[in-house]
This record gives structure tokens, sequence and C-alpha cells, in this order.
């Protein structure tokens, strides 16, 4: 594979996959205040509705994390791109708030196992130089893109075809374009320049030692920890106000109001 090849294949396949993963999540902010209206949802239960998403996605990094050592991320990534657009598909069809909340909570388990394997995949094939940049591609142009883009998308499928159909054709893009074009792009593992096997290790109890500090007895979290916690806290947060509340307050803005 030329290294031109390789940024195709591998750098904007995952970018696009990336792309299509923030219409999935986005596409709730953009069609809530019509699905509070037609299945009369209050607002603590739809402030639920945008949150259950995150509490699957926290909890699934971790076990992202373990399967990018243990698993092909090629089979990952397309299992889970495929678990979620079906679930995506499914909040089109249904009018019950509970399997809403199901479908969601699923995507973010989905999602979260899914971004681990995108660095797996910038190790795999892309030199310690190229490293940043892959990375850079494949995680982050595709979530500026659909942060982006995604509204200005979304918004006009909201108002013309309703707000089950923007479920609708967000999951079958999933289904029909991104899994296929995974299943065709990317290699497998083995395939990889730069992938080593990992070497079997002798396993140990997970103490708060064991993960490379001393422990802070503030919240008894290592201090590297509690700064990586930190800092995504303070990234998280504004990202986190685009996706949900920012598309629902737009919405009654008008060009007056704004003069």
């Amino acid at each position: 594979m030329t290294s031109m090849q390789k940024w195709l294949r591998i750098g904007a396949t995952l970018m696009f996959g990336l792309f299509v993963a923030y219409l999935d999540r986005s596409n709730l902010s953009v069609t809530l205040p019509t699905i509070t209206h037609d299945l009369n949802i209050d607002g603590a239960t739809a402030s639920i509705v945008l949150t259950i998403f995150l509490i699957g996605y926290a909890f699934s990094n971790i076990f992202g994390g373990v399967f990018t050592q243990r698993y092909d991320p090629k089979k990952i990534v397309i299992l889970m791109v495929l678990i979620w657009s079906i679930a995506t598909v499914f909040v089109g069809f249904t009018s019950s708030v509970y399997v809403i909340l199901i479908c969601r909570l699923v995507l973010g388990i989905t999602e979260g196992i899914y971004w681990p394997q995108q660095s797996r995949f910038a190790s795999d094939w892309f030199s310690d130089k190229e490293r940043t940049q892959a990375n850079s591609i494949i995680q982050y142009y595709g979530q500026f893109l659909a942060l982006g883009l995604g509204f200005m998308i979304l918004s006009p499928l909201d108002a013309a075809f309703g707000w089950r159909n923007v479920f609708i054709i967000t999951g079958v893009i999933g289904i029909v374009v991104v899994v296929p074009l995974y299943i065709t792009m990317l290699k497998k593992q083995e395939e990889a320049p730069y992938y080593r096997a990992p070497a079997p290790t002798e396993k140990t109890k997970l103490t708060l030692e064991s993960l490379a500090e001393p422990p802070s007895y503030f919240l008894f979290l290592p201090t590297s920890l509690k700064g990586c916690c930190s800092g995504e806290l303070r990234y998280g947060y504004p990202w986190l106000s685009i996706l949900s509340a920012i598309p629902d307050s737009v919405k009654h803005w008008s060009v007056l109001c704004l003069i």
C-alpha cells in the first residue's frame, strides 16, 4: 500500500465514519423539540434522553481501550457502527420514551467502544512522524466537520421530512454506506506496517500504584488521571453544549434579535 493509498483507505475512511457517528449523536439535539411535542415528553425526561448517551459513553470507553489490545480494530469498528446504526433506525419507528432511552444508551456504549479503536488504527498504520497528523484527520476533522455542517444538514431534513425520518436516514447511512465502506477499505490489523503483537504479560492486580504514579489523596486518584479528567471536562463541556443545548436555543432566535 502506497502512502497516498494509506491516507485514503485508513485516514479518509475513518474520518468519514466519525462524521456519520457525530451526525448520529447530534440528530437528537436537532429533533428534540418536535419529539417532545409529538410524544408529550416533559423537560426532566428530555434532559435524561439527552444525557443517557453520555452515561453509556463514559463507562464503555474503558472497555474500548481493553478491546484495542485484544481484538482486531477493524472487526470492532464494523460491529459498533452496525449496532448503533440499527439502534438509531429504531428511534425513528418508536413512540416509546423507554425505547428511545435504550437506543440512545446503546449508541453511547457502542460509540464509546468505537472511539479508542481509531487511535489503534493510527498507531498501527502510521509512523511516529505521521501519527499526530493521522490522529487529527481521523478523530478531529470528521468530528469538527460534523459539528460545523451537521446541523445545517439535519435541520432542513427535520423541517422537510420530520424527526422520524432524520433518525431513519442517519441510521441507514451507517448500515448501507459506512459498514460496507469499512469492510472494503479498511485492512486487517496483521497487514499494518507498524503493528506489533502484544507480548504476553503476567497478570497483575489493578491498584492505584499500578497506574504509574503514587495515589493522590484527593479523590484517591493519581495526579495524571486527575489532570486528564480535568482537561477532558474543560474540553468536553463546550462541545456538549454545542451538541445539546445550543441547537434548541438557536431555533428560537430570529434575525431581528441578532441586530
